[in-house]
């Protein structure tokens, strides 16, 4: 039997273990493919960023919009989804 805290102390551990990935990603990028490559969107990376934060919640918030039988707590969602991210 999984006890509660026994997840909770897995969850960490991955959490910490995803951490360390971005961190050593982020390293990666800077050292190989130098800083200003950042800013630069016509690479399939920038792409794929401007796709993540225009078109996919888009296309959740229509989803939200759909299901939701509440306009206003639709838009709430909608607006918090925009500003926080997906």
């Amino acid at each position: 039997m999984v006890t509660t805290t026994a997840v909770g102390v897995a969850v960490r551990a991955l959490l910490m273990v995803l951490f360390c990935v971005m961190v050593v990603a982020f390293a990666y990028l800077f050292a190989i493919d130098g800083f200003i490559s950042c800013f630069n969107f016509g690479d399939r990376w920038g792409i794929a960023i401007l796709m993540e934060f225009s078109v996919y919640p888009a296309v959740i918030g229509a989803w939200v919009f759909y299901k939701e039988s509440s306009w206003i707590q639709a838009a709430i969602f909608a607006v918090s989804m925009y500003v926080l991210g997906r």
